[in-house]
This record gives C-alpha cells, sequence and structure tokens, in this order.
C-alpha cells in the first residue's frame, strides 16, 4: 500500500482552516463541508511522488480548487446558493401542516 501524501493527523490539524476558507469562498457551512471533504479524497487518492513538502499549503490549494469548481458549477447551472436567512418564516396557512 503506497502512503498518503498527508497523514490523517495533519489533515485533522488544518481542518478548521480549510473549512473557513471553504465558508467564505462558498458562503454556506454545509457547501463548505462538502468541499473539504472532497478535498480529502482528492489528498487521499493522489500519487504520493513527489512528497508534499507543505501539507497544509498544498491542502488549502486543493480546498480552494474544490470551491472554484463547485463557483463554476454553480454559473454554469444557474443557481444560487440558499441562505438560512433566505427562507422565509414559517407562518399560519403556509404549506407545511400546523
Amino acid at each position: 500500500m503506497t502512503p498518503l501524501p498527508v497523514t490523517v493527523e495533519e489533515f485533522e490539524a488544518a481542518r478548521p482552516r480549510l473549512l473557513s476558507a471553504a465558508h467564505r469562498m462558498l458562503g454556506s457551512a454545509q457547501d463548505a463541508q462538502d468541499a473539504v471533504q472532497t478535498a480529502w479524497l482528492r489528498a487521499a487518492t493522489a500519487p504520493s511522488s513527489p512528497p508534499v513538502d507543505n501539507p497544509s499549503a498544498w491542502l488549502t490549494t486543493i480546498t480552494a480548487r474544490v470551491c472554484l469548481d463547485e463557483l463554476r458549477a454553480r454559473r454554469r447551472r444557474n443557481e444560487a446558493p440558499l441562505f438560512a436567512d433566505a427562507v422565509p418564516a414559517r407562518t399560519r396557512g403556509s404549506w407545511a401542516p400546523s
């Protein structure tokens, strides 16, 4: 089995910063979680040569590219994220049963 380019411990140490960067780029905590998970999958399946000198920077680059891919996909699909404050408050007589 070939070794991973980064260890799980290095990824977990970088995760809060990766989530913060992804959230700023995508505007949604859920989309940021998805992007960081996708970044881990890409990092874990990447070839291990040449060795990664700065795992934190490498993971940040992967996460940023995943976010850019998501933003491009949104533009192609002509969609915008649905933010929690854009969801109307539930009122009596709305579509949901009381």
